[in-house]
Parts: structure tokens; sequence; C-alpha cells
């Protein structure tokens, strides 16, 4: 059964010239930008600027994708103050790195060792770009509506450039289960279907929001994913949130409260029924 605790949220106000000093960090990929449609929904647009307008909140994006990844939201990027990339393997601030845990050469090479016994293919994430080592339907079909840019086919780039993630593309999870004896030091993160991030130990979006925030003031935080990599952030939070659309059980039972799905574009309507924003 999935547990939701309600809380009576006007009472866990904390007085700071009688308002609240809250940050807000958002999962990307079908929590604020639906894949299916490849769009920002008109009521989820309408919270991040009303929010951003509010001088006592202060968002920030976590997501899976890399810095060049982001021009599905070119419009939407202004109104983010942190942003946690790659799973957590890069957190960037005001332009500034703040963390990044890339993966040792060896380790990148074990993996593409054991894909191509296995034949599946490789994806490699670096800070600009992404690559793959051979492109199939599978992964052809796996890759629509997420990006306009494909990745390049390139599998020796972690020689020239840092791996901060890998991705291992396949429909079968317990073939994709196989990779976690390749090395002890990376940690997977599942898909709905059809393949797995591998980050190394020490990046995930929770450690990354720790380091973003390590200085900043404030009273309360809030977090907002869908996916299996959104499990550590929702803990951490004061108030997480998962998305009803969300396919991990285990997600919606760590969090706090529970979003319609992504297709009812319910954000706004959503946020005003806890008061966190009032307009």
């Amino acid at each position: 059964m999935v547990a939701v605790r309600i809380l009576c949220y006007n009472n866990l106000e904390v007085e700071w010239g009688n308002t609240m000093k809250r940050i807000v960090f958002f999962d990307l990929d079908n929590t604020l930008y639906h894949t299916k449609k490849e769009m920002i929904l008109p009521e989820t647009k309408k919270l991040i600027k009303a929010l951003s307008k509010d001088g006592n909140f202060k968002l920030g994006l976590a997501t899976g994708r890399g810095p060049k990844h982001l021009d599905i939201i070119d419009d939407f990027k202004q109104y983010f103050d942190f942003f946690v990339f790659l799973n957590g393997g890069l957190a960037i601030k005001q332009d500034k790195i703040i963390y990044e845990n890339p993966m040792p050469i060896e380790t990148v090479e074990r993996v593409i060792e054991k894909a191509k016994n296995q034949r599946v293919a490789v994806g490699l994430v670096t800070k600009d770009g992404e690559y793959i080592t051979f492109y199939d339907m599978e992964v052809k079909q796996l890759m629509r509506g997420y990006d306009q840019h494909a990745p390049v086919i390139n599998e020796h780039i972690y020689l020239e450039k840092n791996v901060y993630q890998i991705w291992v593309f396949s429909d079968d999870r317990a073939l994709l289960k196989s990779f976690e004896d390749v090395s002890k030091d990376l940690v997977f993160y599942y898909w709905h279907h059809g393949g797995v991030d591998m980050v190394l130990k020490g990046s995930n979006k929770a450690i990354a929001i720790e380091k973003l925030l390590d200085d900043e003031v404030y009273d309360e935080l809030i977090t907002v994913g869908d996916g299996y990599n959104d499990i550590q952030m929702i803990e951490m939070a004061d108030i997480g949130i998962a998305m009803g659309n969300s396919g991990f059980d285990e997600l919606k039972e760590k969090a706090d409260y529970i979003t319609p799905n992504i297709d009812d574009d319910q954000l706004y309507e959503f946020f005003k029924s806890l008061s966190i924003i009032s307009r």
C-alpha cells in the first residue's frame, strides 16, 4: 500500500520576517517536461513562473541529463538557481562547478567490454556531450522524445573527456542487473523500461543538492520527482513529492505527497492545495 502523509501545512511554518525561505528542486523528464508530448505543459509553466517571481523561493533542477541537453527548456533555464546534472555527477551554481564525480577510465572500460560481450549498446555522458558505442533499432526507439540531438558514435571518448554517467540499453532487466558485477563502485538507476543509468558511488541527486545548498540559508527544502533516481532526494527533503505517473512504488512510499499524473497538468493547483503557493 502506498503511504501518503497528510500534514496541516500552515502549522509547519517557520518565521522569517513572516515568511518562509524555501528551495524547490524538480526532476525534469516526466516531472516538468512531458517526454511524450515533448513540452512543458501550461500549468507547469505557470507554477515555475509563479515560484520564480516570489522572492521567498529559489528553484533547482535535478536531472539525469547533461548540461548540453537542456535545450528542450531553453526558455525556462533562467528561472533556476541550481542545477544537478547526470544524476548527481555534476552540480552547478551560477555557472560554477560546485561538485563533480567523474568515473575512472578502468571502470568505463570494464563496462564497455561487458557490453560488447552481451552485444548491447552503451552511452557515455560527458559534461558537454553524449556518445554511444553503436546504434540499433532498440536504441533508436528508446532515444525518441528525449532530444533532437542524437549521441555521437565514439566508444573511445572516455580517453579524451571525463565520463560522469553510463547508459546501457536493453529491455532485459536480468541482463542489466548482470552489470552490477562489473564494479562495486557503480550505482544503478533503472529506467521505467529499456535501460539503466550507471554513476559512480558518491553521485546521486541528494548528495549534489547537499553540496549546492551548503552555504544557503533556508527554512524548507521541497523536492519533486518521478524516477528511481529521485528516491534519495525525496527522502532528504522536508517535503518530498512524487509524481502520480511514477512507476516506482518505493518512490511513492517515501514521499510525503503524490501529485496527479503529469498528463493531468495539475502541478500548479497541487502546490496551491498544499499552501506552498497562495495564488
